[in-house]
């Protein structure tokens, strides 16, 4: 597969950036003069990367009058926010009150997520062969319960030999 060059894409997706930076949650350090991006960081992203181009279509066609680009970063990050983050400085909301999107997935979680057999033979396997299992995410510990148990079974911890919730990659790997 060839690599798309900068003008390929400018061509496609236009060039005014449309977002700040993805350090959540804050992201006032930046200028809003300069232009910015909104990096996707972790395949969680990929739902957000149509929303953000849709944005961009809109904004070319004229059909969001009084917006910059700015704007509409900050709407998309309010509902970005609203939906799927819920914690803060302080507190860690239970994810069977917080937006739709958990609510959904606690309600009827078999019906979004897949039950994985082989995968608990594979890691039975390489637990097995001695190697050592690490599961890093950047979900909270509520969440990754859910997902995990949903895909492993309630013994699933017994996978893995270290366990981390809210790591925040990919600080988590240079701070």
């Amino acid at each position: 597969m060839r690599k798309l060059t900068k003008e390929e894409i400018k061509a496609v997706y236009g060039s005014p950036p449309i977002f700040t930076s993805y350090q959540w949650p804050n992201t006032t350090h930046l200028a809003r003069d300069k232009g910015a991006y909104w990096v996707f960081l972790t395949f969680f992203d990929t739902s957000k990367v149509v929303v953000v181009l849709r944005a961009i279509e809109l904004m070319e066609k004229g059909l969001l009058p009084g917006k910059t680009y700015f704007d509409i970063a900050m709407d998309l990050r309010t509902m970005v926010y609203n939906l799927f983050v819920h914690y803060n400085e302080r507190d860690v909301f239970p994810i069977s009150s917080f937006g739709r999107y958990f609510k959904e997935i606690v309600d009827n979680p078999a019906k979004y997520i897949q039950y994985q057999p082989e995968l608990r033979d594979s890691l039975t396997r390489l637990k097995k062969a001695g190697k050592k299992l690490f599961l890093g995410t950047n979900s909270h510990t509520e969440y990754s319960n859910l997902i995990m148990t949903a895909t492993l079974g309630d013994d699933w911890r017994s996978f893995f030999d270290v366990v981390c919730c809210y790591c925040r990659k990919p600080l988590f790997f240079w701070d």
